[in-house]
């Protein structure tokens, strides 16, 4: 990743059913002088440290800022998709960490109710 590039990570809910639905927003930020690559379409969501096929499929489709590639400086932008309860896998509380270029973005938990 070019430039000083800083992740942000939310999901909401922040506890979900088993039927539900999960958002999971990934932003990058500019923190340098110059334009930078974010390289967004190419990050990884680890859940509880494995990374998830499921996101880097969902990542890399759809439509994406035109800003993307060249982030002014003091920028974000941000890339946002949903994903079935199943992304979690079991019931309990799961760690989701995104990565881009060796860049990690803060830890969030999410808590699958059970059945």
């Amino acid at each position: 990743m070019a430039g000083e590039l800083r992740l942000e990570m939310t999901a909401a809910p922040e506890r979900i059913g088993p039927d539900e639905q999960l958002t999971i927003r990934l932003a990058a930020v500019n923190e340098g002088p110059d334009p930078a690559d974010s390289r967004l379409r190419e990050s990884r969501l680890f859940v509880d440290g494995e990374p998830s096929m499921t996101w880097s499929l969902a990542i890399s489709n759809g439509t994406g800022d035109v800003r993307e590639r060249e982030l002014p400086p003091g920028e974000r932008i941000e890339a946002a998709r949903q994903f079935a309860a199943s992304l979690l896998r079991e019931p309990g509380d799961h760690e989701l960490i995104a990565e881009v270029d060796g860049v990690r973005s803060n830890s969030v938990t999410v808590t699958l109710a059970g059945t």
